[in-house]
Formats: structure tokens, C-alpha cells, sequence
């Protein structure tokens, strides 16, 4: 299932749970018009929930499954991604969306204490633009924003979730991949390339997330 610039890979499976509760806890998309998407989810049956703080342009939708997907209206000021010198990276935009739907953002909660530190680590080893997203401390990438939030308690890794993992596509994955080992990263899997040209490599963060790096595949889909 492909959106602009995302691809989301589904496999049938036992989970041990949804995202909530784990490190990664939604993922969360930009919308042109969420009143006509909204529409459209609850006549197709899907359970459908408004923001928790009250916000009219969000609010989410539920897989079958029960995974929580958060939809953010692109008028809202909680698609504004602002970087640290002030400079506003992604607004409140007019409703002209060139698509209808994109990936925003993905929302990580850590333990409290350790929000500075994953930023931090997602900038340094990943390249990372510091910046907020409304009032969450986030990191920004191309395509995609992490959003950051201190929540009390333990949070399970992504693996064997039913969001188990992310992925990112990078240029010169041999390279990144030992620039990745300089900085003391360890891989879960180390950098493979596979006869048709995929090149893949497997690693989970100190918090949990668990990542898969690829290079080439977007040439197999």
C-alpha cells in the first residue's frame, strides 16, 4: 500500500498487541479535508474517536484491528512544525493540498526524563532537524516528522507489535550503515544486499523502535 512517499508493508500474523502501550505509540497523518475523510470512515463501518484535547480538526480512526491512526486537518495548528532558530517548516496551509492524504508524523512516548535524549540521538545518528511540532519536542526528517512525548511507566518495544517496525530509505546505505557503527549503534542485522539489488539492514533504537534501513526499495514497488 503506497501513499507520496510512504510505503506501508502489511503481513499477517499474531501481534502482541497495537501500538498504544508500546515506544511508538501512533502514527499520524495530514489531511485536506478531514470532515470528508471522517465522513467516509464512519459509512464504511470503521470505529472513529475525536481528539482527546478537544481539537474539531483532528481526530482518529481505528483499524479492524484496533490500531489508532490520528488524522490532522491541514488548516489545524497541530500540523505546524517550527524549526529551533523560528523558521516554520510546515504550516497552517489553505486547504490545497496537492494530495489528499500524507504522512505527518510519527508520536513516540519514552520514559519522562527522556525526551531531550531520543531527539538528540535521532539528530546526531540520523541527521535530524530539532524542531516542535505544536507543543511536542520533535525531530524532523524528510517526509517525516517524530513527535516526542514523556509518559510515566514502561512502554514495550514496536517488535511484535502490530506496528512493528519503521523504515527509511537511505542513499549509500553501506556508508550510512558504518557511520551508524562509529557512533556505537548496534544492528540487530547487519547490512545486507540481496541479488536484486536490495540492500537492508536491521537495528532498534535504546528505546525500542525498532528500524529497518533499505536502499533500492522503491525500485521494487
Amino acid at each position: 500500500m503506497a501513499f507520496d512517499h510512504l510505503l506501508i508493508v502489511l503481513n499477517q500474523g499474531e501481534s502482541s498487541g497495537n501500538s498504544e502501550g508500546s515506544v511508538l505509540n501512533h502514527v499520524g497523518f495530514q489531511v485536506s479535508n478531514l470532515q470528508q475523510i471522517m465522513d467516509k470512515v464512519k459509512a464504511a463501518g470503521y470505529k472513529t474517536a475525536p481528539a482527546t484535547f478537544g481539537s474539531k480538526a483532528v481526530s482518529n480512526v481505528f483499524s479492524p484491528e484496533g490500531e489508532r491512526i490520528e488524522l490532522l486537518e491541514d488548516r489545524s495548528e497541530n500540523v505546524q512544525i517550527t524549526l529551533d532558530d523560528g523558521k516554520i517548516i510546515n504550516g497552517k496551509a489553505d486547504g490545497n493540498m496537492a494530495v489528499p492524504i500524507l504522512l505527518h508524523h510519527v508520536h513516540f512516548y519514552v520514559p519522562e526524563g527522556s525526551v531531550l535524549q531520543i531527539k538528540a540521538w535521532y539528530i546526531k545518528n540520523f541527521g535530524a532537524m530539532s524542531c516542535k511540532r505544536w507543543h511536542y519536542e520533535a525531530a524532523d526528517l524528510p517526509g517525516m516528522n517524530i513527535n516526542i512525548l514523556g509518559s510515566p511507566g514502561s512502554l514495550a518495544s514496536t517488535k511484535g507489535r502490530m506496528l512493528d517496525h519503521i523504515g527509511f530509505e537511505v542513499r549509500n546505505l553501506k556508508a550510512f550503515c558504518k557511520k551508524l557503527q562509529a557512533n556505537g549503534v548496534k544492528f540487530d542485522q547487519l547490512y545486507t544486499r540481496q541479488p536484486s539489488g536490495l540492500a537492508t539492514a536491521y537495528l532498534t533504537d535504546p528505546w525500542g523502535n525498532y528500524i529497518v534501513l533499505t536502499e533500492g526499495l522503491n525500485r521494487h514497488y
